[in-house]
């Protein structure tokens, strides 16, 4: 088995991989040209012993601590990201109902949620999928999704946020873009959150607002306002979706009520502004 290394070190990384094809091919080299039928010697495939990183003043410590402090060690790639995603924290939601004989129907939405902090960044991915399909015909085929990454400002409450997003309808219009601007959190104390936003970006401006309010250890409400209008303000779409939750267990299963509002005011396909989802899902946080 092979495992995909990752050095920090550059110096070290090349005289490693330099050591390593010199090996292989005297290992090589040997095996080819030997007439005597000598098992192959598979200690020439190691790499050659490396010293720890020196520390201090002429003081070395184990790979272990200079791990530890970020210096030069190698990890192995699947190791780093499954450690990445340890740091995720978040939910995924689904909602299916359907029926069958005179009438045929099936409706599904899905959800998933997650946020990764460190140090003074947040990152955010949220994506929601909603479908439904009649006995012989699509009725609804959406998607949304959008990618955030917010930085606190010298420690402050307000943040510098970048968004990519995508929504797709395929029966409306569908739109991709990218918004950047400054946010606040006007209210953070645990129970209730009130962040406000304005940036933007490709190919609108951007405005919204977050709003979360804890009822009881066990029931939350929230809601999520996007405005995008265009630079001379003749056009606009906006994003609303709110909703109730309510914790089942304290494995983190939950069910959730919402509305989601897709307002696009010179839609080029329908002509209908609105297309409005309301949503039972049950879900699990991780």
């Amino acid at each position: 088995m092979v495992d995909l290394l990752v050095r920090s070190d550059q110096s070290n990384g090349g005289r490693l991989g330099v050591c390593a094809l010199i090996t292989l091919g005297i290992a090589f080299f040997a095996g080819t040209t030997s007439t005597a039928q000598e098992p192959l010697r598979t200690d020439l495939f190691n790499p050659l012993p490396m010293e720890p990183a020196a520390i201090g003043d002429g003081d070395y410590e184990s790979f272990d601590d200079v791990g530890d402090q970020g210096g030069s060690w190698l990890r192995p790639v699947s190791e780093q990201f499954f450690c990445w995603m340890q740091d995720w924290h978040g939910g995924f939601s689904l909602g299916l109902n359907g029926t069958a004989g005179n009438t045929g129907s099936t409706n599904l939405a899905a959800m998933l949620e997650a946020t990764r902090e460190a140090g003074m960044t947040t990152q955010s991915l949220d994506a929601y999928y909603f479908f439904t399909h009649g006995r012989s015909s699509t009725n609804a085929n959406n998607l949304y999704a959008r990618f955030r990454n917010e930085t606190a400002l010298a420690e402050s409450s307000i943040n510098w946020f970048v968004d990519v997003w995508y929504q797709y309808n395929q029966f409306s219009d569908s739109f991709i873009g990218f918004n950047t601007g400054i946010s606040q959190s006007f209210i953070d104390d645990g129970t209730t959150k009130i962040a406000p936003r304005i940036g933007f970006g490709v190919p609108d401006l951007y405005l919204g607002i977050d709003f979360e309010r804890q009822l009881t250890p066990r029931q939350r409400i929230f809601a999520t306002i996007d405005y995008y209008p265009d630079f001379s303000f003749s056009d606009n779409r906006l994003n609303i979706y709110a909703g109730w939750e309510l914790l089942l267990d304290d494995n983190g299963l939950n069910l959730q009520l919402a509305v989601w509002d897709w307002y696009n005011r010179t839609d080029s396909k329908t002509g209908q502004a609105n297309d409005v989802m309301y949503l039972m899902m049950l879900g699990k946080s991780f």
